[in-house]
């Protein structure tokens, strides 16, 4: 399979919620949203591994935001939900 290089469509400036962005494709995920532009917010049920990606996206002059996330539990989706759409008014895309 080849390597998930760009995206089909543009994000720039669109903000992109992409949970299991700790490690694994979600991480693969967020870097290739904010490399295309996009304001990403990166969650997880880590918070150290989220932690590691928000830095490493904020270093490359990334636009990110972290939230903890645990995708079991809905009322903890819902809380997550509420907390972006306060810091960034609209979520585009998600991927999961």
């Amino acid at each position: 399979m080849a390597k998930l290089t760009k995206l089909s469509r543009s994000v720039e400036g669109k903000v992109a919620l992409i949970t299991g962005a700790g490690s694994g494709m979600g991480r693969a995920t967020a870097f290739v949203f904010a490399e295309a532009g996009a304001k990403v917010v990166v969650s997880d049920i880590n918070e150290n591994q989220i932690d590691e990606v928000a830095k490493e996206i904020d270093s490359s002059e990334g636009a990110c935001l972290k939230q903890v996330l645990d995708v079991t539990n809905q009322e903890n989706i819902n809380e997550a939900v509420t907390n972006v759409i306060k810091e960034v008014w609209s979520v585009r895309h998600t991927c999961k």
